[in-house]
């Protein structure tokens, strides 16, 4: 499964070149590791359209999750470096005991990044897949993430963030397949 993972995160880094003009960033701990490959495919005056590939590795839960999803984000208007923001996505994925799940989400996106803060910035998100449009073994998932970020360069963000994954697995209930803080880079090209 690491091979998969460090195979999976190598191939999104690559796709991430100076001319996609795409973020990519990479987060891990002493057992987990998220790479997320986001790229911005229209910009105008009322927000960005995007897409977005995530890998998950969680080796205390034996997780391997895969993500696209695609959505919007936009300001509101009325408070400065806030973004707001919805997105469909796709989840893929196995865990323990041979557990395997294939999800259909809806999420929201916030991200508050102020110019008097002068890098400092908190983003969350959060997932929700009901039962209606859960496969194979799963029945229903749900995730959520905060964090904090800094931009040390215009090219290079830092971030911490916890994030919290639960899926209802058929005949074993509600499960934690990822429950981690994380630190890592995030990457503008």
């Amino acid at each position: 499964m690491k091979r998969i993972f460090l195979g999976s995160v190598l191939l999104l880094g690559l796709w991430a070149g100076p001319g996609w003009g795409a973020d990519f960033s990479l987060t891990l701990n002493d057992v987990s590791a998220q790479g997320r490959l986001n790229y911005v495919f229209d910009k105008n005056d009322y927000g960005d359209s995007f897409a977005s590939l995530r890998v998950l590795y969680n080796d205390d839960k034996d997780t391997l999750l895969g993500t696209v999803s695609g959505g919007v984000i936009g300001e509101p208007g009325n408070i400065p470096g806030l973004k707001i923001g919805a997105e469909i996505l796709g989840n893929l994925g196995s865990n323990d005991h041979d557990r395997s799940l294939m999800t259909v989400g809806l999420g929201l996106l916030v991200n508050y990044q102020p110019a008097q803060l002068q890098g400092l910035g908190f983003f969350g998100r959060a997932q929700y897949a009901p039962k209606l449009l859960c496969f194979l073994d799963s029945e229903g998932m749900f995730e959520a993430s905060i964090g904090a970020s800094y931009m040390v360069t215009p090219k290079a963000t830092i971030l911490l963030e916890y994030q919290n994954t639960d899926v209802h697995f058929e005949n074993v209930g509600s499960t934690d397949i990822d429950n981690s803080v994380r630190a890592g880079i995030l990457f503008h090209f």
